[in-house]
């Protein structure tokens, strides 16, 4: 879901506003529910390729696209509750100088 969230925030409001003037607001919602079915399935590559479709083969301006490597299973510190438990790994590094 964090896919989707990223894409909710980031990718799918500059889309809306680069189709606006030529999509009808149920051809937006019908284009953009298909794209997050896409990112529902962890799915980024057919997300991709339905919203170049939109952007007419070309990213718009202030689209950024996430990495393919991102590892979207990593918890980040918003998702961290407080009086929870968590496990972690503590690696030491050695300063070389």
């Amino acid at each position: 879901m964090k896919l989707l969230f990223y894409w909710e925030k980031n990718v799918l409001p500059t889309t809306r506003e680069f189709v606006r003037s030529t999509f009808q607001k149920w051809e937006m919602n019908y284009y953009f529910e298909q794209i997050r079915h896409h990112l529902r399935q962890g799915d980024q590559r057919a997300a991709i390729a339905d919203a170049m479709v939109l952007w007419e083969n070309k990213v718009p301006n202030g689209v950024v696209l996430p990495s393919e490597n991102t590892d979207w299973t990593a918890k980040v510190a918003d998702e961290c509750i407080v009086d929870s438990w968590a496990l972690a790994k503590i690696t030491l590094f050695k300063a070389t100088s």
